[in-house]
């Protein structure tokens, strides 16, 4: 059975919200794993010349497609399940021309309708080592599978391996010393040495975030403090570290992209055995993929639901403004946030992953991790889920509990380097349910909670912040200076609102915006009385301007992925030939 011709661009649109969004990864660099680059300074400038530019007529016939599905019906139940293969129908050639453009082979600066520059997805995740497209290994698939979940050889392991429920962080970050600085007293920078790799493998689940927060909270006390050198040496320390990341990574999220690459094409085909078979390495990434793409919908539908069931009101409007996809407030947009249309894509969705699972060629030798959240997932008591785990799965799967526990931190660090607009609900899931299993057990112990979390001035990665000046028509001296605040109100919320909405007219008609700007202050009579005082409750005792933030802007050291402070590291990247 197919679906109505109006439904193939819900289907689509889903797939172009799935298929390589993350260009390789290669806009994650080391400086910034898991944040989009979307666009730089420069072309926000160039921005205001290019808003009314044309649409290319491939992207056009796209967003028309989509825009002809948020008036279909919701598809019936019985529609949806009545054949165990669903083909989707031929879409018009303009759609999948404009789809297909949003994949080119290598990754690319491009210009979007709005003159933001941004890196157009390739097919090929990135070494961040080389440059060049990830090479999975030519050994088979055993050894992809190995790439995909590293390990070390148990002699390394218990050389280096440190115990969760006993180990201190500073005792992780000084095996991390001693594994990457050279004799010379040099960190590598984009170069990786197998000390440096197989350090970070043995103790992967035992650094994760929180080693890289606590390594920059370093930084940022030692520059505090005016100590450069050593906020130096942490600079480099977390720029090499995020590249130990990346390149372990690399091949979790190249097999990934390559599950996403199949799997996009065939969005509402329940005959899953005919694209997602394979090696085992290759039904783990599809699996994944479709447990990300259930968990991104779901809450998609949530927060639609709230925008279409909560009253709007000045009162709530900020609250409004930050639930769902912001892109749905641009121009044109062809963002799928409506209830009716989110809740079709998460049904498919849920029927695609359900179809996986029930295939047991496809699911049944899947590494212990994944099987384990597809059961885990289905069970909502924390006490019964850690029963389940205790005296069911890890009998029968012969692996002991605190095994399972180690193996899923490892997972959500894996996933953690993924691209979060489509996989960051998933690994919020994963890492949730790491915890679950946790609790009441020694691997519940946080050893970075004192470092990264501890707002007191005695605890150990405490670091003096200060205020900054604002400018008198920002919205920081316009809060400041309000005169009537209700109780549980966040105050004048109409001059609230008013700011905002020439915010969002820099995207529509940055004239107008500029004429309402200048009336409003002319209403306002704004005058500038002198130099900025924050008030008592934003400073809450702390320093003004103390300018030790800017400590490092005219140090460009040679191990730094850039060379100006001012500007962003993706204005230098180049078109990267794949091999």
């Amino acid at each position: 059975m197919r679906f109505p011709a109006a439904s193939v661009a819900f289907l689509l649109a889903s797939c172009d919200a799935f298929v390589p969004q993350y260009a390789g990864n290669s806009r994650k660099t080391a400086r910034s794993s898991t944040t989009e680059l979307y666009a730089n300074r420069k072309a926000r400038r160039a921005g205001q010349k290019n808003q009314n530019k044309k649409k290319p007529a491939n992207q056009q016939a796209f967003g028309e497609a989509t825009n002809t599905a948020t008036t279909s019906s919701p598809p019936r139940e019985e529609d949806a399940s009545s054949s165990s293969s669903l083909p989707v129908s031929t879409p018009d050639p303009g759609v999948l021309e404009a789809v297909e453009i949003e994949k080119p082979t290598v990754s690319r600066f491009i210009e979007d309708e709005n003159g933001l520059k941004r890196i157009a997805d390739g097919k090929s995740v990135m070494d961040v080592t080389t440059g060049q497209a990830v090479k999975l290994s030519s050994y088979g698939p055993e050894y992809r599978l190995a790439e995909m979940f590293p390990g070390v050889p148990p002699n390394v392991r218990s050389s280096l391996r440190f115990d969760r429920s006993t180990v201190e962080p500073m005792q992780l970050l000084e095996g991390l010393k001693k594994a990457v600085v050279g004799p010379d007293g040099k960190i590598p920078g984009k170069k990786v040495t197998d000390a440096g790799l197989d350090y970070m493998i043995a103790n992967r689940d035992l650094l994760g975030e929180g080693m890289k927060k606590m390594i920059g909270r370093l930084k940022l006390k030692n520059q505090s403090e005016m100590e450069l050198d050593e906020a130096r040496f942490y600079r480099d320390l977390w720029f090499h570290y995020m590249v130990l990341e990346q390149k372990i990574s690399a091949p979790f999220r190249q097999i990934v992209l390559d599950a996403e690459m199949k799997i996009g094409p065939n969005f509402g085909n329940l005959d899953v055995k005919s694209y997602c078979g394979g090696d085992m390495y290759e039904r783990a990434g599809a699996f994944i993929v479709f447990k990300a793409m259930v968990a991104l919908w779901e809450k998609k539908v949530v927060d639609a639901r709230d925008i279409e069931e909560t009253p709007r009101t000045r009162q709530n409007f900020i609250e409004l403004l930050c639930i769902g996809d912001p892109k749905r407030y641009l121009p044109n947009s062809t963002t799928i946030w409506k209830m009716d249309e989110c809740a079709k894509i998460c049904l498919m969705a849920q029927k695609l992953s359900d179809a996986f699972v029930s295939e047991p060629e496809l699911f049944d030798d899947l590494p212990v991790e994944l099987r384990f959240i597809e059961a885990a997932t289905k069970i909502t008591d924390g006490t019964e889920l850690r029963r389940f785990m205790i005296e069911d799965f890890c009998p029968k799967e012969e692996i002991t509990p605190e095994g399972l526990r180690e193996g899923m931190r490892r997972l959500v660090c894996q996933c953690q380097q993924m691209q979060i607009d489509s996989y960051g609900d998933f690994t919020i899931l994963i890492e949730k349910l790491s915890d679950a299993i946790a609790k009441g057990s020694p691997d519940e112990r946080d050893p970075y909670f004192d470092w990264n979390y501890n707002p007191d001035a005695n605890a150990p990665g405490y670091f003096q912040t200060y205020t900054f000046d604002h400018d008198i028509n920002s919205m920081v001296r316009f809060l400041d200076n309000a005169k009537t605040v209700e109780e549980g109100s966040m105050g004048p919320t109409d001059e609230i609102v008013n700011q905002f909405q020439i915010g969002m007219n820099f995207f529509q008609d940055n004239e107008k915006a500029e004429r309402e700007e200048k009336y409003r202050l002319k209403k306002q009579n704004v005058i500038d009385d002198g130099p900025y005082e924050p008030p008592e409750k934003r400073a809450i005792g702390r320093p003004h301007m103390m300018g030790w933030l800017e400590a490092l802007d005219d140090d460009y050291g040679e191990n730094r992925g850039y060379s100006d402070p001012q500007k962003f590291e993706a204005d230098d990247w180049e078109e990267i030939p794949s091999n």
